[in-house]
């Protein structure tokens, strides 16, 4: 997914559009946290593992995932 999306970004950029970058960095950090919490090693015992799953997927990846308007860059580069 962070592939496709920054892949629509640079052609955002080739063809000219302005494309912020800190849209790019939002979406990856959702990512990243998102991919932590779901692969990553985490601290704490069974529950408490569990629960910084919940807490790192429900809080943090799912609010900076869309701060990349990852749904706007895509309709924007499919148009083109």
């Amino acid at each position: 997914m962070a592939v496709a999306y920054l892949s629509a970004a640079g052609r955002l950029r080739r063809l000219g559009d302005a494309w912020p970058r800190h849209r790019d960095v939002s979406f990856g950090a959702g990512a990243a946290v998102t991919a932590w919490a779901v692969a990553g090693a985490l601290p704490g015992g069974p529950f408490t593992g569990h629960m910084l799953q919940h807490l790192a997927v429900g809080y943090r990846g799912r609010f900076a995932a869309p701060t990349g308007s990852s749904v706007r860059g895509s309709a924007r580069a499919s148009r083109r």
